[in-house]
Protein backbone atom coordinates (compact mmCIF):
# COMPACT_ATOMS: atom_id res chain seq x y z
CA UNK A 1 0.00 0.00 0.00
CA UNK A 2 1.06 3.50 -0.66
CA UNK A 3 1.73 6.41 1.47
CA UNK A 4 -0.93 8.52 -0.48
CA UNK A 5 -2.93 5.38 -0.09
CA UNK A 6 -2.53 5.23 3.64
CA UNK A 7 -3.34 8.78 4.19
CA UNK A 8 -6.13 8.67 2.51
CA UNK A 9 -7.39 5.55 4.55
CA UNK A 10 -6.50 7.31 7.64
CA UNK A 11 -8.97 10.32 6.88
CA UNK A 12 -11.46 7.73 6.21
CA UNK A 13 -10.97 6.42 9.77
CA UNK A 14 -10.29 9.68 11.14
CA UNK A 15 -13.73 10.78 9.94
CA UNK A 16 -15.60 7.56 11.15
CA UNK A 17 -14.06 8.04 14.04
CA UNK A 18 -15.57 11.67 14.38
CA UNK A 19 -18.81 10.33 13.41
CA UNK A 20 -19.27 7.38 15.84
CA UNK A 21 -17.83 10.50 18.54
CA UNK A 22 -21.14 12.05 18.12
CA UNK A 23 -23.29 8.96 18.11
CA UNK A 24 -21.94 8.21 21.18
CA UNK A 25 -22.36 11.50 22.56
CA UNK A 26 -26.15 11.51 21.34
CA UNK A 27 -26.09 8.23 23.12
CA UNK A 28 -24.68 9.81 26.56
CA UNK A 29 -27.80 12.48 26.24
CA UNK A 30 -30.42 9.95 25.78
CA UNK A 31 -29.06 8.10 28.89
CA UNK A 32 -29.49 11.33 31.04
CA UNK A 33 -32.86 11.82 29.50
CA UNK A 34 -34.01 8.02 30.46
CA UNK A 35 -32.84 8.32 33.93
CA UNK A 36 -34.99 11.51 34.28
CA UNK A 37 -37.86 9.77 33.32
CA UNK A 38 -37.27 6.66 35.28
CA UNK A 39 -37.00 8.80 38.56
CA UNK A 40 -39.85 11.02 37.18
CA UNK A 41 -41.77 8.03 36.85
CA UNK A 42 -40.98 6.63 39.70
CA UNK A 43 -41.65 9.68 41.87
CA UNK A 44 -45.20 10.24 39.90
CA UNK A 45 -46.45 6.30 40.45
CA UNK A 46 -45.23 6.94 44.20
CA UNK A 47 -47.17 10.14 44.77
CA UNK A 48 -50.30 8.77 43.48
CA UNK A 49 -50.02 5.71 44.99
CA UNK A 50 -49.54 6.99 48.77
CA UNK A 51 -52.11 9.91 47.96
CA UNK A 52 -49.88 12.86 48.09
CA UNK A 53 -51.71 13.94 44.44
CA UNK A 54 -54.58 12.04 44.61
CA UNK A 55 -55.09 8.48 43.46
CA UNK A 56 -55.67 8.36 39.86
CA UNK A 57 -55.67 4.72 38.21
CA UNK A 58 -54.61 6.72 34.92
CA UNK A 59 -51.49 8.82 36.86
CA UNK A 60 -50.47 5.47 38.52
CA UNK A 61 -50.06 3.88 35.40
CA UNK A 62 -48.63 6.87 33.74
CA UNK A 63 -45.74 7.10 36.18
CA UNK A 64 -45.34 2.81 36.22
CA UNK A 65 -45.24 3.62 32.07
CA UNK A 66 -42.99 6.52 32.40
CA UNK A 67 -40.33 4.58 34.73
CA UNK A 68 -40.54 1.46 32.59
CA UNK A 69 -40.05 2.97 29.45
CA UNK A 70 -36.62 5.17 30.94
CA UNK A 71 -35.52 1.97 32.27
CA UNK A 72 -35.74 -0.17 28.91
CA UNK A 73 -34.64 2.76 26.93
CA UNK A 74 -31.64 3.60 29.18
CA UNK A 75 -30.02 0.03 28.66
CA UNK A 76 -30.63 0.13 24.93
CA UNK A 77 -28.60 3.08 25.04
CA UNK A 78 -26.44 2.21 27.06
CA UNK A 79 -25.22 -0.66 24.95
CA UNK A 80 -25.36 1.28 22.14
CA UNK A 81 -22.71 3.89 23.55
CA UNK A 82 -20.64 0.35 24.71
CA UNK A 83 -20.65 -0.87 20.96
CA UNK A 84 -19.36 2.66 19.84
CA UNK A 85 -17.10 3.05 21.53
CA UNK A 86 -15.46 -0.11 20.55
CA UNK A 87 -16.04 0.79 17.56
CA UNK A 88 -13.75 3.65 18.15
CA UNK A 89 -11.00 2.05 19.69
CA UNK A 90 -10.97 -0.61 17.14
CA UNK A 91 -10.60 2.61 14.33
CA UNK A 92 -8.29 4.07 16.57
CA UNK A 93 -5.86 1.06 16.78
CA UNK A 94 -6.50 0.83 12.71
CA UNK A 95 -5.38 4.07 12.54
CA UNK A 96 -2.49 3.94 14.17
CA UNK A 97 -1.38 0.83 12.85
CA UNK A 98 -1.52 2.71 8.99
CA UNK A 99 0.43 5.37 10.56
CA UNK A 100 3.21 2.98 11.62
CA UNK A 101 3.60 2.23 8.57
CA UNK A 102 4.03 5.61 6.20
CA UNK A 103 7.44 6.08 5.99
CA UNK A 104 7.62 9.40 8.60
CA UNK A 105 10.97 11.49 8.52
CA UNK A 106 12.46 13.24 11.03
CA UNK A 107 12.59 16.76 11.02
CA UNK A 108 15.34 18.30 12.87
Amino acid sequence: MTDAARRAEIESIEGRIEQLADEANACRKYIAASRIAALAGCALALAALTGIIGFDPLTFFGGLTLAIGGIVFYGSNTSTLAEKLDTIREAEAKRAELISGIGLRLVE
